[in-house]
This record gives structure tokens, C-alpha cells and sequence, in this order.
């Protein structure tokens, strides 16, 4: 096949119109709030007893940190959390 009617026929599909757009090319979505407090419930329990009570944030803080308290909590002052 040549090359128009290659790119012909990837244009008349709409979910290859969309991943040579960049729409979702790959991208992973991140997971919801749900399933990270799944994930760190003792880490988000650890940053609310130390005084960090914004639940969004402290998730946040601890997906960007890969779940390590001591750099969440780095992370959370940086941002101005707990001014």
C-alpha cells in the first residue's frame, strides 16, 4: 500500500485520529482517590497524625513520593502546607 492510502485510511479511524492527535497516546490515567487511599492508608494516617490533614493534598504528596512519608512531608512544606 502507498503511503496516502495508509495515511487515508488512519485518518477515517477515530481512535487512530485521535493517538496521531496526541489524544491519550499512551497515557496511563491516573488513579483516583479511591484507590490511592487504598494504597497509602498507613502513610496517610502517619501524615494526619503529624498535623497534615488535607487528604487530597497528603495523596498528592505521597503518589508524587512513590508512598516515602519523610519526602511527602518535604513535598508538602515545598507546596506551603502547614503554614
Amino acid at each position: 500500500p502507498d503511503y496516502a492510502s495508509m495515511m487515508q485510511a488512519m485518518q477515517n479511524n477515530p481512535l487512530m485520529a485521535q493517538m496521531l492527535a496526541g489524544g491519550g497516546a499512551g497515557a496511563i490515567p491516573p488513579p483516583n482517590q479511591a484507590e490511592l487511599e487504598q494504597r497509602y492508608a498507613s502513610q496517610l494516617e502517619t501524615l494526619q497524625s503529624m498535623g497534615f490533614v488535607d487528604t487530597a493534598a497528603n495523596l498528592e504528596a505521597l503518589r508524587v513520593c512513590d508512598g516515602n512519608v519523610e519526602l511527602a512531608v518535604n513535598y508538602l512544606f515545598d507546596m506551603g502546607a502547614g503554614n
